[in-house]
């Protein structure tokens, strides 16, 4: 059953009684693997095997939980376990021996990476578009420089999401904006000097459930702080360096935009 993209997971006996195998939770896995079915496998000691997302490095890893369950009344009997993970991949299609000591799965990995392609003057594509990035992670969310020299992306390559630049050509990106936190790029400031990037805070300090903006100079340097986004609120800005950035909050009746 799903409530605000949150999925509990329920027995169900032959007369109908349902009982909870535990608190809904955003991470077990019911579409991240896009069709791939068959999430759950009840193994013949009771043990319920099931998939769920990682909190770390990101979203697209995957790991294998093991719920003890009494096998005549389908009740939580014991604490679950993590069987393995797989940073990178979904899991799916599950199925178990008839022993119940081996596991058969389906994994899946699911990569985006950036392309460039030239424009003729009516804005079609003048050639075949190239790949910049060359690696097994996932890169998206793509900024230009003012000069449409290089090219700032938000990579997972380093186990968190990180910010890199690269020039068309170039074989390899230069880290820009790497650690820990989880960074994407947003755009360009007014006037074209700094990169606008937010930032998901992770460890003990982090500012649960807000996103920090940061003002990064584009020639690199130290991260400053501009401001911090509250639950219903994003931050949209253009690519050219004097176009305006739009702040959009949810509110009772809909959703209102800023300047």
């Amino acid at each position: 059953t799903g409530q605000s993209s949150r999925l509990a997971l329920w027995s169900v006996d032959l007369a109908g009684n349902t009982t909870p195998l535990g608190e809904p939770d955003i991470r077990w896995q019911q579409e991240a693997v896009g069709e791939v079915t068959n999430l759950l496998w009840w193994l013949p000691d009771g043990r319920l095997v099931c998939t769920r997302a990682m909190d770390k490095p990101n979203s697209t890893s995957s790991e294998l939980w093991a719920l003890p369950l009494d096998p005549r009344r389908g009740i939580p009997n014991g604490e679950p376990q993590v069987l393995a993970g797989y940073v990178g991949y979904g899991i799916g299609h599950l199925s178990g021996s008839a022993a119940g000591d081996r596991l058969a799965f389906l994994k899946r990995e699911i990569q985006d990476d950036i392309f460039s392609v030239a424009l003729d003057a009516e804005g079609r594509f003048a050639g075949e578009p190239t790949r910049l990035s060359v690696d097994r992670g996932t890169d998206r969310n793509s900024v230009w420089s003012p000069d449409g020299e290089r090219i700032f992306f938000e990579s997972d390559r380093f186990g968190s999401a990180d910010v890199l630049v690269q020039s068309p050509g170039e074989p390899t990106p230069t880290r820009f904006l790497v650690g820990p936190d989880q960074d994407r790029p947003l755009g360009l400031a007014p006037g074209g000097h700094h990169l606008l990037v937010w930032r998901q805070e992770v460890g003990p300090s982090a500012h649960a459930g807000t996103l920090a903006v940061l003002s990064v100079p584009v020639s690199g340097g130290d991260p400053e702080f501009v401001t911090r986004l509250g639950k219903g609120e994003w931050l949209q800005c253009g690519a050219y360096a004097d176009a305006p950035c739009v702040l959009s909050r949810k509110t009772d009746t809909g959703v209102a935009f800023y300047l």
